[in-house]
């Protein structure tokens, strides 16, 4: 079938988004969903979020392995998703099995079924990091299309998602001055 050509699919997520008016959830949905439909060698997609630099919270999977991998990395204190939030733009695991950066996180992710990973550092806002997560079951499935195409829906992920929780706190404040007045 061939890779969908990367500036009709992000002209498409971006009408997507565009409908969701400050839907923080519905936002992020759209991105890993089209994400997973878009990216070479991508099974599942999720998204991890730093609120306040303190609370970590998992968003919008596309299916289990997410919160598998993201209890997981949560539970050990390790992984690449915690890596790219806090450290590098970038993180690929090309084969779970032979990898060696964290102590225990690859034997224990290997049981998931995962066995490819790309993690996207997201800037969001001042308070608010992120990652967007690509999974595989396969071992080698992103070579360096597949980071350049995640590359491309983490940067306006991270757009999409700051103007999204923008708006949303936008509406709330309206609506509490009104409640007020």
């Amino acid at each position: 079938m061939g890779t969908p050509n990367l500036g009709e699919v992000m002209g498409q997520v971006v009408r997507s988004l565009q409908a969701q008016h400050g839907d923080v959830a519905a936002t992020l949905e759209a991105i890993t969903a089209a994400a997973v439909r878009s990216v070479p060698g991508t099974d599942e997609c999720g998204t991890r979020l730093v609120l306040e630099r303190r609370k970590v919270e998992s968003r919008a999977p596309t299916g289990d392995l997410p919160r598998e991998i993201d209890r997981l990395q949560e539970r050990l204190g390790e992984g690449p998703c915690l890596d790219a939030v806090h450290e590098q733009r970038t993180v690929r695991i090309d084969d779970i099995e032979g990898e060696e950066r964290w102590p225990r996180f690859p034997a224990e992710a290997a049981g998931t079924g995962m066995r490819s990973m790309l993690s996207f550092q997201l800037f969001v806002t001042g308070s608010t990091l992120g990652a967007l997560n690509l999974y595989a079951r396969e071992p080698h499935a992103f070579g360096e299309e597949a980071e350049s195409i995640g590359s491309v829906f983490a940067r306006h992920g991270a757009i999409a998602l700051a103007g999204a929780q923008a708006e949303a706190h936008l509406r709330a404040a309206v609506a509490s001055r009104d409640l007020i007045g």
